[in-house]
């Protein structure tokens, strides 16, 4: 894991986005294939030796279902959040777990990390990569039913401010959250990187 705590403020934010985007766009393509897979065989699709994948990914039947899991997500966001949950990489979590965006964990098995001191019973993801962290927060957003409105608002062709308000729900800081991605996104222009993305076809 890089020493980004030792450059300055700039440097540490281009060297942050440089390690984590690739994966960001290794994952998104991953999702993307299983996604055209699904609207290509919307009227014909069920669980196969194919499919256990995205079934399996997704932990739903339903071909909307589906495609509401598999929608693309923009890199700003993702970007932004990374930079947020882990102090542009120079976090405990991310130091010691790779984790990127602070995602907590309640099984007694996963590998984990106390959140806060000695005493605390909160934990958080431990990471073997930087792709282990995207792949896990991406699902997480694909499946957990607190974010059923992002995933239904992402559907639809809107920008990504309104869409950021919807992401409400992953922080107990609510509104001020998603101010903070906002102004992330903003000063740091992370729009441009939204335009990014590989085929892995």
């Amino acid at each position: 894991t890089p020493d980004l705590l030792s450059l300055a403020v700039n440097h540490r934010k281009q060297k942050f986005i440089a390690l984590i985007l690739p994966s960001i766009l290794i994952e998104k393509a991953k999702i993307k294939h299983m996604y055209n897979y699904v609207l290509s065989n919307f009227d014909n699709i069920y669980v196969n030796n194919d499919t256990k994948v995205i079934y399996d990914y997704c932990k739903c039947t339903d071909p909307e279902e589906l495609l509401s899991c598999l929608t693309d997500q923009p890199n700003s966001i993702i970007i932004a959040q990374a930079a947020l949950e882990s102090g542009w990489g120079t976090s405990r979590f991310f130091l010691e777990g790779f984790n990127l965006f602070g995602i907590h964990t309640y099984n007694p098995n996963a590998s984990k990390m106390k959140a806060n001191g000695s005493d605390s019973e909160i934990y958080v993801k431990k990471y073997d990569s930087i792709s282990s962290s995207i792949f896990d927060y991406l699902r997480t957003l694909a499946k957990g039913y607190v974010y059923n409105n992002f995933r239904k608002k992402r559907m639809e062709p809107i920008d990504v401010k309104e869409m950021i308000q919807y992401l409400d729900q992953y922080s107990e800081r609510r509104e001020l959250y998603v101010d903070d991605i906002k102004k992330i996104i903003e000063y740091n222009n992370l729009y441009k990187y939204d335009a990014l993305e590989l085929d892995l076809q």
